[in-house]
């Protein structure tokens, strides 16, 4: 009989290291761990909610969860799937060539990774434990995130401003809908002031306790 794989929940605000955390975490053990990120999973523009004439990226129901049910499902069983990824570690030509189809395999611990992973009950029942990560800091989290955007996600629509859609919709979307979910998470991470391999190692010592 195969082992089940473990499925680990990493979830917390944008800008506070959950891509960093989970690629250094595979980077350290690439036999053990796989990652799942949320963001593979949004829906069509055209299907997302609009606030202010502005895509709401930040709204549960920008998510495909059904499909990400199943696929999680299916690695939980033992069996490889297929994701359309723009990752930037897995395809880091995204900004140019747009999408790329990788085969996640599943491996003794599997990283769901996004900043509602804790969101969906259905989600939440496949997972094994869960790492909600903050930081006290949240200009530094903005800022964070401000860089990521630019170096790493697709070129910004013609007037787009994220001054804008930071206060009309990423805020007001953590208050509702973001940070009521780290009471659903098995563990809380304060990352204020920590390097990501402190992160990391700390994580380590969270997993290793709760197996």
């Amino acid at each position: 009989m195969k082992n089940i794989p473990t499925l680990i929940g990493i979830a917390g605000g944008s800008g506070t290291g959950k891509s960093t955390l989970v690629f250094t975490l595979l980077d350290r053990y690439p036999d053990k761990f796989a990652v799942v990120h949320l963001d593979d999973y949004f829906q069509k523009r055209e299907r997302i909610p609009v606030v202010d004439n502005m895509t709401n990226w930040d709204h549960p129901d920008a998510i495909r969860w059904d499909e990400l049910v199943r696929d999680l499902t299916t690695l939980r069983s033992g069996r490889s799937t297929e994701v359309l990824t723009k990752s930037e570690r897995l395809n880091p030509e995204y900004r140019d060539k747009g999408k790329k189809l990788i085969t996640i395999t599943p491996k003794p611990m599997i990283l769901v990774e996004g900043f509602l992973t804790l969101w969906h009950p259905k989600v939440r029942a496949l997972l094994t434990t869960s790492i909600y990560l903050e930081t006290k800091d949240e200009q530094l989290r903005l800022g964070r995130r401000a860089t990521h955007r630019q170096q790493f996600r697709a070129k910004p629509k013609e007037g787009y401003d994220d001054d804008a859609y930071v206060k009309k919709i990423l805020l007001p979307m953590h208050e509702q809908f973001l940070y009521p979910t780290k009471q659903c998470a098995g563990r809380i991470l304060d990352v204020t002031g920590m390097t990501p391999d402190e992160v990391a190692d700390r994580v380590e010592q969270f997993l290793t306790l709760d197996k």
